[in-house]
């Protein structure tokens, strides 16, 4: 699946649960992530999609620094189906479980409240 359409998919999955949905462009903060992401459920932060696991050394840096103080930071990747992962897992995707898989789950995770114990 390529990026503009899991973009595509997620947001209406989202939106749906009455998530607010902000798509960033930026070019001058190397590796923000692509979207910003507020739910009702109290869940929100960045959130970094790709269509597959390629990050590269500045995306990871950004989305580990942003758990470390506290932020929410995620990465969305399409690996047959979606998989949400903690960008705190960002340095090394391949060694972490995903927090969800498939589309109802990770709506599920944000119009839930997440996981954060």
């Amino acid at each position: 699946m390529k990026e503009s359409s899991l973009s595509r998919k997620i947001k209406r999955e989202l939106e749906g649960r009455g998530c607010r949905w902000v798509r960033v462009e930026n070019q001058v903060g190397v590796g923000t992530p692509d979207v910003w992401v507020s739910c009702p459920s109290g869940v929100r932060g960045w959130l970094e999609l790709k269509a597959w696991h390629h990050l590269t050394p500045e995306q990871k840096v950004w989305l580990v620094e942003e758990r470390k103080v506290g932020g929410g930071s995620w990465v969305l990747v399409d690996r047959g189906e979606p998989r949400l992962f903690d960008g705190a897992a960002a340095i090394n995707l391949d060694k972490h479980e995903p927090l969800a898989v498939g589309l109802k789950e990770i709506g599920n995770y944000f119009s839930g409240g997440g996981d954060e114990g």
